[in-house]
């Protein structure tokens, strides 16, 4: 878990501290919204990470989905996990992938204005000769002198951007993570059709069927699969039934798979 803490002396001189997870949020309003979405009754998980991609690929094989994320640029030490945490539960998130990394150091003065009033006593006497004989007369007198000082406190804030991405546990029509080919697959394979399955749900019927990361999707009942938007078109058509998918394996070798696509109940 992270521990971030709180920089009290100045921080009115940050910009969204506390409120940054939130402030800066985009993607859907609420995780339970997402097709397939599963109540799991989980406490939130918090995982550090240094590779999204990595990660994102981590919590898909459990099953996990992101539907939105957060980033800013905060004091380092102005950010508090629980901050991190009201946001997650708020979304209904069920997991959430963050990390921290070292941005700038901002430096400055801060003035320091105090008074400076100080108050001087007089005492005086003095004595008047006259006809009548002679008077003595004695006398105080006060003298009050304002102003102030100001010092100059030198600061040092050092900032860091925040990252966060928010998933929640679902059920998979196929169960893959799949992303279009590069170049390089593209001249290796001798196509531009398919799409490169990067990450398995390992509760779902791709993983019943023996799809493995690395693997090549090219065709989905019959249609090539040349984009991600004719894929999750196809995977909407197919729901409820069992279709032939065909895929290249790491090895070049082609293979067709029987798998059924599962219906969605809350899309």
């Amino acid at each position: 878990m992270l521990k971030f803490g709180f920089l009290l002396a100045i921080a009115a001189l940050l910009v969204g501290c506390a409120s940054g997870f939130s402030k800066f949020y985009q993607g859907l309003p609420n995780g339970a919204s997402v097709p397939g979405y599963v109540n799991t009754g989980e406490s939130v998980r918090i995982f550090g990470t240094d590779d999204f991609d990595r990660g994102r690929a981590e919590l898909f094989k459990q099953g996990y989905v992101g539907f939105g994320g957060s980033s800013f640029t905060a004091g380092t030490s102005s950010v508090d996990e629980d901050e991190l945490l009201k946001q997650a539960q708020k979304l209904g998130a069920h997991a959430v992938l963050t990390r921290r990394a070292y941005s700038s150091t901002s430096t400055g003065v801060m003035p320091i204005t105090t008074p400076t009033t100080s108050t001087s006593y007089t005492t005086a006497n003095a004595t008047a000769y006259g006809s009548r004989g002679t008077v003595n007369a004695f006398g105080n007198a006060t003298t009050t002198t304002y102003g102030s000082t100001t010092n100059y406190v030198p600061f040092s804030v050092e900032r860091s951007s925040f990252m966060a991405e928010y998933f929640v546990k679902v059920r998979s029509r196929l169960g893959v993570a799949v992303r279009p080919l590069n170049d390089e697959e593209r001249q290796a394979s001798r196509s531009n059709n398919g799409l490169r399955v990067y990450a398995v749900n390992q509760e779902s019927p791709a993983y019943q069927a023996d799809i493995f990361a690395g693997d090549i999707i090219l065709f989905l009942d019959g249609n090539p699969m040349g984009s991600l938007e004719v894929f999750q078109a196809a995977l909407l058509r197919c729901e409820g039934r069992s279709v032939p998918i065909q895929i290249r394996r790491v090895d070049g070798k082609v293979e067709t798979k029987q798998v059924l696509v599962a219906t969605l109940s809350n899309r």
